[in-house]
């Protein structure tokens, strides 16, 4: 059983790495919406879907890892209903030196969330502003859409 807290919070660990490098990315995406770095944004969007798609591996790992381990502790948590054990259910199940190895991943990973929230809030902000500041800037060459902005008689 030893074995499969190791391999668990091993993944854990991955996670909660990929999550700290997807946050850097995104705050790195921040930088560029910012100093309006096209080409950077776009490069950043493309490794924060690589890191995405690399989570969602480790997130199966991590549901199938889990699963083995309640059932090796014969741990149900939601009785008749048959529901999946959160990691802070199963922590609760493991011997105390594995609980806290295994808290500590989910905490890393928690904090890693919730500073991906707080960053994509911003990025939200920030893109909506940029959209604002294009369409009044377009509003502006065009003369209020009286102007065409393309000559079409080329």
């Amino acid at each position: 059983m030893t074995r499969k807290v190791e391999e668990l919070a091993s993944i854990l660990g991955a996670e909660a790495d990929l999550m700290e490098a997807l946050n850097g990315v995104l705050k790195k995406k921040q930088q560029a919406i910012i100093r309006f770095q096209g080409e950077t944004l776009l490069e950043d969007t493309h490794k924060e879907q690589l890191l995405l798609q690399s989570l969602q591996a480790l997130e199966s790992e991590r549901a199938e890892c889990s699963s083995n381990l309640a059932e090796a502790l014969a741990f149900h948590p939601g009785g008749s209903e048959m529901r999946p054990a959160t990691m802070t259910e199963l922590a609760g199940a493991l011997p105390e030196e594995d609980s806290e190895r295994v808290s500590a991943e989910v905490g890393r990973i928690r904090n890693a969330v919730e500073s991906i929230l707080s960053t994509n809030d911003q990025n939200r902000v920030l893109l909506q502003h940029s959209l604002r500041f294009v369409q009044q800037t377009l509003k502006i060459i065009t003369d209020d859409s009286r102007k065409k902005l393309i000559d079409e008689r080329m």
